[in-house]
């Protein structure tokens, strides 16, 4: 991957929507996309890492990027468990989603988009 090619991917999946955002480089938002809802349940994991990939994809496509970026970071809610973390991070991992994957809380996102360091 050049650095002309590096993509970026931040998704907030909630309760009732999963949204993601897609940015280049100068980490200027290229495009966004929306998805059903993308809460975690530790017996649907499977089932909220495809919808984060699937909406993931989506923005990745609309801003002109392909699979896999080079980093993308989730904030979700039902995630505040580490063991849960590293299984949707895996099961992302498995679908290529992108190179560097880390999943947190939609809490703590939250808390660094208005607090920020």
């Amino acid at each position: 991957m050049t650095p002309e090619e590096l993509w970026l991917a931040g998704v907030d999946a909630g309760g009732s929507h999963t949204e993601a955002a897609v940015a280049d480089r100068s980490l200027r938002i290229a495009a966004r996309a929306h998805g059903p809802a993308g809460a975690v349940r530790p017996e649907e994991i499977d089932a909220t890492a495809d919808t984060i990939a699937v909406t993931v994809e989506g923005a990745a496509a609309a801003a002109g990027a392909s699979l896999p970026l080079a980093a993308l970071v989730v904030g979700a809610a039902g995630a505040g468990d580490r063991e849960v973390q590293s299984h949707v991070e895996a099961k992302l991992r498995d679908r290529h989603v992108a190179q560097h994957i880390t999943v947190t809380t939609d809490a703590t996102i939250a808390f660094e988009s208005v607090f920020p360091n």
